[in-house]
């Protein structure tokens, strides 16, 4: 249990690596290309993936409701993007979760 915990852990970090870094920049959506990942819930079983979104740094904050569609229709193209970024067996159902954060510059 406790080496699964780790696994999914490794591969929580993997997935966020891979959005940050290769697949939203290549999204065709200029408003996904620019947000940045906050955090992944990777399912215990490796079946589904949470993303959570927020806006990047000095990035427009959009409203949720005018995300909700791109992001649901980008969701099926970023699992085929994992598969080829990270090392899975099989690719998660991904679910793509939008905070939109105001983050003050520190």
């Amino acid at each position: 249990e406790m080496k699964r915990g780790l696994r999914v852990q490794r591969l929580n970090h993997a997935i966020a690596e891979a959005v940050q870094a290769f697949i939203l920049p290549e999204v065709n959506d200029d408003r996904l290309a620019q947000l940045e990942v906050a955090a992944v819930d990777l399912a215990g079983d490796l079946h589904n993936v949470t993303i959570h979104l927020v806006p990047g740094q000095g990035q427009e904050v959009f409203p949720p409701e005018e995300l909700k569609e791109p992001l649901h229709r980008a969701e099926p193209w970023i699992r085929e993007q994992l598969m080829e970024h990270v090392s899975l067996k099989k690719a998660p159902v991904v679910h793509l979760s939008y905070i939109p954060l105001v983050r003050r510059r520190a």
